[in-house]
């Protein structure tokens, strides 16, 4: 078993937390893990993690209740996760828990609709073409909030951080993710274009 608590000594989120240590010890794989708890599509497979690790359990804290996600992660990516809704302490005594699948991320029954509803984020439609009004539309997924919250590296050295060099539909997405995340997206336009396009 191997923890990472981002909590004080007495209880509460840290406002701002450092994981450091040598290289290949393990920092970004943590990071990685959590992603995939997440809804991330893939987990680490180095070496040493294929050989012992089976699952990946994450205890998370919204709006005042605790749940763990659990995740296998023995050969290949798992197809569902499992929600205990407890703490990490409370997993070896009886408790509710719920399977969801990982995809499709549109389905009300994912992990991926089940945390944005969690957030305050459920229902939310993107406009595959921002300037149109009868735009197609996605359903917002865990995993375009993802990639505001896990920057890889590879990002960071091609200077892609806004998806600049990437096909411009991940890019018109993930800007309006962050309008979203600041406040500045309309759903009702993406729902009214999802009716004229069916209309």
């Amino acid at each position: 078993n191997y923890d990472v608590s981002f909590l004080a000594d007495n209880g509460e989120v840290r406002p701002f937390a450092i994981v450091a240590g040598q290289i290949s010890t393990g920092k970004t794989s943590v990071l990685e893990f959590i992603a995939y708890c997440l809804g991330r599509s893939d987990f680490p497979h180095h070496q040493e993690i294929r050989t012992r690790v089976v699952a990946a359990l994450l205890e998370c804290e919204m709006q005042g209740s605790h749940f763990v996600i659990e995740r296998s992660a023995s050969h290949q990516p798992s197809r569902t996760a499992t929600i205990h809704s407890c703490d990490l302490e409370e997993l070896g005594r009886t408790h509710p828990i719920r399977e969801a699948v990982i995809s499709p991320n549109n389905d009300p029954e994912s992990l991926s609709q089940y945390l944005l509803r969690q957030f305050g984020l459920g229902n939310v439609l993107l406009k595959e073409a921002p300037t149109k009004d009868s735009s197609g539309v996605d359903q917002l997924s865990i995993r375009d909030v993802l990639k505001l919250i896990l920057v890889e590296n590879s990002d960071l050295d091609d200077k892609n951080l806004l998806f600049e060099k990437s096909q411009p539909v991940i890019r018109l997405k993930h800007e309006q993710v962050l309008d979203l995340m600041f406040g500045a997206h309309d759903n009702s336009a993406a729902t009214l274009a999802s009716e004229v396009k069916s209309l």
